[in-house]
């Protein structure tokens, strides 16, 4: 059962497309908002200023938390109509408000700056492919303030190194069973 973990909508139960789409677990949603509650500290901000986009959005789960805890803005990026539809019915039961835009994430043109950027693509696409849409989301974005996360399988190579190891500052990674989380910035960014 993939549910809210924290905030207002806390203990809500989401339901997840039967096919195409990998949820993150509980546990991995866990650990990825206790990280970013302490990134957070650290930038002595909080959910209330934060736009957040979730890209390969899937159930939506990862952006409703962060809607749940009180983000600002929160934008759900996802192609897949099945996935869309379930997104549709997590939004009307967590009663939580956040914008859903139907994208490639690879064609997806961002309206509004963000501070944080979660993407978990399908781990079938290629360490270049997602550098690629690091770096193009980088340069739409102007995010030299963003942070950026991004859950791949455990064999996959660092994202950031990809890209640039000039041009992207990898903060740290955490490795949860067969998951792992990547937390960097542009380098010049946020600390």
């Amino acid at each position: 059962m993939t549910r809210i973990i924290g905030g207002s909508a806390r203990g809500r139960r989401l339901s997840v497309p039967s096919t195409g789409t990998r949820p993150t677990s509980d546990r991995i949603r866990e650990a990825l908002f206790s990280s970013l509650d302490s990134w957070l500290l650290s930038q002595e901000r909080s959910w209330l200023d934060i736009w957040f986009a979730d890209l390969y959005a899937g159930s939506g789960a990862i952006g409703l938390e962060a809607a749940s805890r009180g983000a600002a803005n929160v934008v759900l990026v996802e192609q897949q109509s099945g996935a869309l539809k379930t997104i549709g019915e997590n939004i009307k039961r967590t009663r939580l408000s956040v914008v859903t835009e139907r994208s490639n994430v690879s064609q997806w043109k961002p309206r509004h700056a963000f501070d944080v950027i979660f993407m978990d693509p399908p781990y079938s696409s290629s360490d270049q492919e997602v550098a690629e849409t690091v770096l193009r989301l980088s340069s739409l974005l102007e995010a030299n303030s963003a942070l950026f996360v991004i859950e791949r399988g455990l064999r996959s190579g660092d994202p950031f190194d990809r890209v640039d190891p000039g041009y992207f500052h990898k903060k740290w990674d955490r490795i949860y069973g067969d998951t792992r989380l990547w937390y960097g910035h542009l380098v010049g960014g946020i600390e």
